[in-house]
C-alpha cells in the first residue's frame, strides 16, 4: 500500500472508529461480519479516505443530499436491489406488517435504509471492507500496522476490541431487537449478547432475550437455497406473530 493516497493514522483511525449506518435509536439493529466491497486498492481507499474527510463518523446516514451512498448505483434509477439489504429490508418490514412486496422492499432501500431517525441500524464487526474471506489486500501496511499482515492476525486483534464496543452500545442503547446474520459466526454473536441462544420456532434460526433486547441468529443473505420466506419468518418470528410456521423456510447451513 505504499502507492495507495491512505495514510497510517486514518486506516487506524476507520478501523477504530467506524462502525456502519443508520441510528442508534433505532428499533432493528442488523449486526453483521464484516463490510463488503472492496474489491480493488482504489476502491478501498476511496471509501476510507471518503469517511475521513466526511468527518470520521462513528455511524453514518446513508441517504439525503450529502449521503454516503448518494452517488452509488443502489440509489440511482433504475434502483437494483442490493442482494444484502434487500433481505434485511424484508425482515424488518415482515416485522412491521405483512410480508412486503419487492416495489415496497426498493422504495425503503432507496428512501429509508440507515437513515438518522430511521427504523433500522445497520452495523458490522470487522470493519474493513472486503469481497470475501478469501480476499486480503491489506498485507501491504504490515510493516507499519503489523497486525494488518494477515486476515488471522487482524481478526484476532480487532474483533475483541469491537466486541466491547458493541456490548457498550447495546447497554447503553436498549435497542428492542438486534439481528446477527451469518450463523457461522454464532461464536462472535454469543460474545455480543452475552447469551447463549436456543431454537427458535423457525429452522436455522436461533434466538435469546436479553432484559429488554431480543437477540436473533439467522443465515447470511447469500446463504445458497434461501428464499424470501424465510427472512419474512424470521421478521414475524421478531414481531411475536409466528405461530405453527416451523420449517417455512429453510437454508443451506446447518442450525446453531
Amino acid at each position: 500500500m505504499d502507492n495507495w493516497p491512505l495514510g497510517d493514522a486514518v486506516i487506524r483511525q476507520y478501523i477504530e472508529g467506524f462502525y456502519g449506518h443508520g441510528d442508534y435509536r433505532a428499533k432493528y439493529w442488523f449486526i453483521g461480519m464484516e463490510f463488503g466491497g472492496g474489491g480493488s486498492e482504489a476502491e478501498v481507499a476511496s471509501r476510507i479516505q471518503g469517511w475521513h474527510d466526511r468527518g470520521g463518523l462513528e455511524l453514518e446516514d446513508l441517504g439525503g443530499p450529502k449521503g454516503v451512498a448518494r452517488n452509488s448505483r443502489w440509489f440511482q434509477p433504475n434502483y437494483p436491489l442490493q442482494a444484502t439489504w434487500k433481505q434485511l429490508i424484508r425482515v424488518l418490514l415482515s416485522a412491521e406488517g405483512s410480508p412486503p412486496s419487492r416495489e415496497q422492499i426498493r422504495s425503503y432501500q432507496v428512501n429509508k435504509l440507515g437513515r438518522k431517525g430511521g427504523l433500522d441500524c445497520i452495523l458490522e464487526l470487522l470493519p474493513l471492507p472486503s469481497p470475501g474471506l478469501n480476499s486480503w489486500l491489506y498485507g501491504p501496511f504490515c510493516k507499519r500496522i503489523p497486525y494488518l499482515c494477515d486476515r488471522p492476525t487482524y481478526t484476532a486483534h480487532v474483533a475483541p476490541l469491537r466486541i466491547k464496543h458493541l456490548r457498550d452500545l447495546i447497554a447503553e442503547h436498549c435497542p428492542p431487537n438486534v439481528i446477527f446474520y451469518g450463523s457461522g459466526y454464532a461464536h462472535w454473536w454469543r460474545e455480543i449478547a452475552g447469551a447463549d441462544f436456543r431454537p427458535s420456532e423457525v429452522d436455522a434460526v436461533s434466538s435469546a432475550r436479553v432484559g429488554d433486547t431480543h437477540y436473533v441468529v439467522m443465515h447470511h443473505p447469500a446463504a445458497r437455497g434461501l428464499t424470501g420466506a424465510y427472512f419474512e419468518a424470521v421478521g414475524l418470528l421478531l414481531a411475536g406473530t409466528i405461530r405453527g410456521q416451523k420449517g417455512a423456510a429453510r437454508g443451506v447451513e446447518k442450525p446453531l
